[in-house]
């Protein structure tokens, strides 16, 4: 990699690096979870989800659900269905979640059934990163948040 991009700069940040941790954790408001859907390039602002860990929204017509779960420290963001079969969450606990269509538990961070009729399935994830707000807006300049 050295020889082919001789000016290439790296940066090598530990996840448990205490730095990044005790601000993360101090100033939420500076992170958020940057993603693209529906040709839009959004962000989920951390403290909001720390606030609503679970949360449904739209992007144009595609429908997706972010979640926060403190025991992972970050935001997953999932297609709230099964087959053809929409799915409502409603948050448990610290980890857990429950569709009320079926009254199925699920993990918070997983998106994976726990219990119940839907048992064993998994909720398809949609991609996205953590980033500090002021880089991602670096990169996005028109990103926007979701709102709550």
């Amino acid at each position: 990699m050295e020889q082919r991009h001789p000016d290439t700069s790296v940066l090598s940040m530990s996840r448990t690096d205490r730095n990044y941790t005790s601000h993360f954790y101090r100033q939420p408001a500076d992170f958020v979870f940057g993603f693209q859907a529906d040709g839009r390039v959004l962000a989920l602002p951390m403290d909001q989800m720390m606030k609503h860990p679970v949360h449904h929204f739209e992007v144009g017509r595609i429908r997706l659900l972010a979640t926060y779960s403190a025991a992972g420290a970050g935001i997953q963001l999932f297609e709230p269905q099964i087959d053809d079969q929409r799915l409502e969450f409603e948050q448990v606990d610290a980890s857990v979640m429950k569709d009320r269509q079926t009254g199925s538990t699920w993990q918070l961070s997983g998106g994976v059934c726990t219990d119940g009729e839907l048992q064993g399935r998994v909720l398809k994830r949609r991609v996205g990163i953590m980033s500090f707000r002021r880089a991602w807006q670096n990169f996005h300049p028109d990103s926007k948040d979701v709102e709550f």
